[in-house]
């Protein structure tokens, strides 16, 4: 793909104010798109959001009404979505055997790293459908290679 046909696209990275997301926002912006930046941490977020093309909003993704106000909310900044990178997750949890582990960890961590994902890939895609272009980027961790 040409970078130069990124130009002027909306792109929305979760987990994008540190590590691979931030990279990520930034590397896109850099590219001509215009960057919805998505993480928690409202501090670290301003950050990027100095970034010319990044616009930021600081929200959790591990409610469904949160994940519908985000994706609005992008599409009335910036417009119909062409990029989709779900770059947040949750790890880390099970440092216990699973015996002993919570229930409200297990189903926390499916919130952000398996329901965000998809929840957020359905509504995006509807633009993508709509306007003939997207893509839709699936970050994961080298956790789920670990027995």
């Amino acid at each position: 793909m040409n970078p130069s046909s990124l130009q002027g696209k909306v792109a929305l990275v979760t987990g994008a104010s540190s590590g691979i997301g931030r990279a990520t926002a930034l590397m896109l912006a850099g590219l001509g798109c215009r960057v919805m930046a998505i993480a928690r941490n409202a501090h670290r977020l301003a950050e990027v959001g100095r970034t010319p093309g990044i616009s930021i909003l600081a929200m959790p993704l591990d409610q469904l009404d949160g994940r519908e106000a985000e994706v609005d909310e992008t599409r009335k900044r910036l417009g119909p979505y062409s990029i989709l990178v779900n770059n947040a997750g949750r790890g880390g949890y099970l440092s216990r055997p699973i015996w002993d582990e919570d229930w409200s960890n297990w189903r926390a961590t499916q919130d952000i790293n398996l329901d965000a994902p998809f929840h957020l890939t359905h509504l995006a895609a509807q633009d993508m459908k709509r306007t003939g272009w997207g893509r839709v980027v699936m970050v994961s961790s080298t956790a789920g290679q670990v027995g």
